[in-house]
């Protein structure tokens, strides 16, 4: 019941106003364009012959209006005329009649329907037929990018871009700061192997100093047991390196030892000893 109560006093607020009557007489699609005709009659922003573009802003009044003033200018539309559909090619009412129409990466149904299509004025895709690490180098080195309609430079800024990139499978990308980083989300064998050998080399050398073994002693074995299949192949092929990096003559992974302790890595409970 609320929310029906405050729609109908928005209604009624809406048939009530000035700025909305008026704009069903002078033709606008909102009343927002008198908000602009009083920038303009104060400030005399645009003139005759004034090229403009038209940013597809819906419901398209400021464009309405744009297009009454500046008469012989040239109007560009980014990616549709105000006042279409881009699906279907249908007007909503009152419409952009565009000079040229820049599509933005891909076109539209309505770039080639009617009646979207007669006011299109000559239809371009320049971004799409640019490659997009010029445009990128462009925006690095002089942090703007220039194209060509005919004989019309136009130039956009940085701040008219948004720059994005997209990962491959197994990679993780971040952005920051100007700087992108991807990143292998893939599980590499070696690298799992050798992060494995420094967490239990670690456990070991622990285990060394809470028996109160002298760091330069070389002892006679490490033994290390319950280690899952997976993590038992990766390990024996490091086994050496392990013996090394724990000061130990030999590493096994029978029960030998007379005294084993708990441990734990990334959730898996082992036991290891040194001897």
């Amino acid at each position: 019941m609320k929310k029906n109560k405050i729609s109908k006093n928005w209604v009624n607020k809406q048939r009530r106003d000035t700025y909305v009557r008026q704009s069903k007489v002078d033709g606008y699609r909102a009343r927002s364009a008198y908000k602009l005709i009083e920038i303009d009659e104060k400030f005399k922003i645009f003139k005759g012959g004034m090229n403009v573009i038209d940013i597809g802003a819906a419901p398209g009044s400021w464009s309405q209006y744009v297009s009454k003033v500046v008469k012989s200018g040239k109007i560009i539309s980014i990616d549709l005329p105000s006042g279409f559909n881009g699906d279907t090619g249908y007007s909503y009412g009152k419409f952009i009649n565009a000079d040229e129409t820049l599509a933005m990466g891909f076109y539209k149904p309505a770039h080639f329907l009617l009646p979207a299509k007669q006011h299109m004025g000559k239809l371009v895709n320049k971004f799409s037929e640019t490659n997009t690490d010029e445009i990128i180098l462009a925006l690095q080195k002089d942090n703007k990018f220039d194209f060509k309609i005919e004989e019309e430079i136009i130039s956009l800024d940085s701040e008219d871009f948004i720059v994005d990139y997209d990962a491959n499978e197994n990679f993780a990308v971040a952005n920051r700061d100007g700087l992108i980083v991807f990143i292998s989300t893939s599980r590499n064998k070696e690298m799992m192997a050798k992060g494995l050998v420094k967490d239990v080399a670690r456990r070991l050398q622990t285990l060394r100093k809470e028996r109160g073994y002298n760091p330069t002693d070389v002892l006679e074995i490490a033994s290390i047991l319950e280690l899952d299949e997976e993590s038992l192949e990766m390990i024996k092929e490091k086994s050496e390196e392990l013996a090394f990096l724990v000061r130990v003559k030999k590493v096994n992974f029978e029960e030998s030892c007379k005294e084993y302790k708990q441990d734990d890595i990334d959730g898996q409970k082992i036991r290891i000893s040194v001897e």
